[in-house]
C-alpha cells in the first residue's frame, strides 16, 4: 500500500518549477519548427537545399526528443509522403508503389 505523497514548494521552489516547464515548451517548440522548416525544404527546387534538409532531419531524428516529435500533429505522414516524394515512391498508408 502506498503512501500520498505531499510536499509544499516555496515561492522560489514554484518559480524554478515554472521556469523549468516554460524552457522545457520552448525547447519543443523550436524543435517542431526545426522539423517542419526541414520537411518543407524537401520540397525546394534546388538540389542542395534538399539535401541540406535531409541532412538537418537526420540530425533532429538522432535525438530521442526529435524522435518523440514524430508521434505529433502526424508529422509521420507528412515525413513519409515528402521523403516519398523525393524518391519518386507513391505513397499511402495502406501501401507504398514504386513508380
Amino acid at each position: 500500500m502506498g503512501f500520498p505523497l505531499t510536499f509544499q514548494l516555496s515561492n522560489d521552489g514554484l518559480l524554478l518549477l515554472l521556469f523549468v516547464q516554460a524552457q522545457e515548451i520552448g525547447e519543443i517548440a523550436r524543435l517542431n519548427d526545426d522539423m517542419v522548416w526541414a520537411l518543407d525544404g524537401l520540397e525546394s527546387t534546388s538540389k542542395s537545399a534538399r539535401e541540406e534538409s535531409l541532412g538537418n532531419l537526420v540530425e533532429l531524428l538522432s535525438s530521442r526528443r526529435g524522435r518523440a516529435l514524430l508521434h505529433r500533429d502526424g508529422i509521420v505522414g507528412d515525413l513519409m509522403r515528402r521523403l516519398c516524394t523525393l524518391l519518386d515512391v507513391v505513397f499511402t498508408f495502406d501501401m507504398i508503389t514504386i513508380c
